[in-house]
């Protein structure tokens, strides 16, 4: 929900590249790449959606493109329920408030798959973190186990924009200031975030300490 225009020219953001998980159908590629972002990262859990990720960025350079299930863990077998919104509310958790804040959304499809953990991503594909010191993550409810599984690539990552949650929308997922200790504790400072009306959900911005 951040103008990525403005927060850029809020806090000078120097954007070596992007990297955003939760990829969905990568429809921000284009806005990266307006705003001199010209490397990207794009990573989606649900493999019926890699077409048409690949045809959206493919007219864009140094735009790749991963189809894992994001956590803290590699090789787990979790279960990605699938959501009636095309796909937009899809999450390994259960719908908790979710239900109250947005009763039209509901489950209508479930998969099996494993996880994978950023770090184990980026060494097995011989990337470089501070390439793609900006980070953007929505993966309903779990960007907290995303974090973890970043490993200390975190030191290396400059910004991030996430989605979350003030009020349990996932059951068991984490809430924000669980996901704020945990970015302190690598040198981030919480600058702004937007909610989605009373819904409990929005999306946070931080910055690295020592950059500012």
């Amino acid at each position: 929900m951040f103008d990525l225009e403005e927060l850029i020219l809020k806090y000078n953001m120097i954007i070596t590249g992007a990297l955003h998980i939760g990829a969905h159908h990568a429809t921000e590629c284009s806005d990266y790449y307006k705003n001199g972002i010209n490397k990207s990262i794009w990573i989606e859990a649900n493999p019926k959606f890699s077409d048409i990720i690949k045809s959206n960025i493919s007219k864009f350079e140094n735009a790749k493109y991963f189809n894992y299930l994001i956590s803290d863990s590699d090789g787990q077998k979790v279960t990605f329920n699938i959501s009636n919104n095309e796909g937009q509310s899809s999450s390994i958790f259960d719908l908790e408030y979710h239900k109250i804040a947005h009763p039209e959304v509901h489950y209508v499809d479930k998969i099996e798959l494993e996880t994978k953990r950023i770090d184990t991503i980026f060494k097995e594909n011989k990337l470089e973190m501070k390439n793609y010191n900006y980070v953007n993550m929505d993966i309903q409810g779990a960007e907290y186990l995303a974090l973890v599984g970043f490993g200390d690539l975190l030191n290396e990552v400059d910004y991030i924009s996430l989605e979350i949650n003030e009020k349990e929308l996932y059951k068991g997922c984490a809430l924000f200031p669980q996901i704020t200790e945990y970015l302190e504790s690598y040198g981030f400072q919480f600058k702004e975030k937007v909610m989605w009306g009373n819904c409990g959900w929005g999306d946070a911005f931080f910055i690295k300490n020592t950059i500012q």
